[in-house]
């Protein structure tokens, strides 16, 4: 798991059985909270969800499930929240860099990823 940002994201469960999730972690910054961060070898860009201020600010926490759709070219074309965090903040933060998400072409149709924001 990686530490980074206030955001945890603890495992991912992807359509493909042959991807690997490597959790080796990084060192978080404390006053921002953490992230565990999933890497898999079929991605090209995963970057973490970004901690809101405001949410830091008044220390909420939370967990959920999202649902990435993935174009046939690796891009990430819509996002669904199967679990809610409990705020609707961080809803839209982990949707937000998730859509950004970017695989190599062809190995997913969709990804599921569980996200945990951690102060």
């Amino acid at each position: 798991m990686q530490k980074i940002f206030g955001v945890a994201l603890t495992a991912i469960f992807m359509i493909d059985p042959a991807t690997r999730v490597d959790s080796r972690p990084q060192k978080a910054d404390p006053a921002t909270g953490r992230v565990d961060y999933p890497k898999f070898e079929y991605a090209i860009d995963v970057a973490p969800p970004k901690y809101p201020l405001r949410a830091r600010f008044y220390r909420w926490e939370g967990s959920g499930v999202f649902l990435l759709y993935v174009r046939p070219d690796g891009t990430v074309s819509a996002v669904g929240v199967l679990e809610s965090t409990g705020h609707k903040e961080l809803d839209i933060a982990g949707a937000s860099a998730f859509i950004k998400w970017r695989f190599h072409p062809g190995h997913f149709l969709r990804v599921r990823v569980p996200l945990r924001f951690i102060l």
